[in-house]
């Protein structure tokens, strides 16, 4: 089975973070680790675009539903 895109994204930021963490504690260059960073934000932006966009795409396809008759009428 196919792992979600947006949850590997996830992780790998959390990793990037981590390594940051790790990076500021031992008093060296974080500037690499913040471009991947901005990177991976980027790939998870897209993402969401995406399934934004996929979700749209599937309401405005949506079948109408019909009115009920006047005898099924709340009022």
């Amino acid at each position: 089975m196919a792992r979600d895109r947006l949850a590997d994204l996830r992780a790998e930021l959390a990793w990037i973070l981590r390594q940051m963490d790790a990076a500021i504690e031992a008093g060296r260059d974080t500037e690499d680790l913040e471009r991947q960073a901005c990177h991976v934000e980027d790939q998870m932006g897209s993402e969401l675009d995406q399934r934004g966009a996929a979700v749209q795409e599937e309401i405005k396809n949506r079948p109408k539903r019909e009115p009920p008759p006047s005898s099924e009428r709340l009022f």
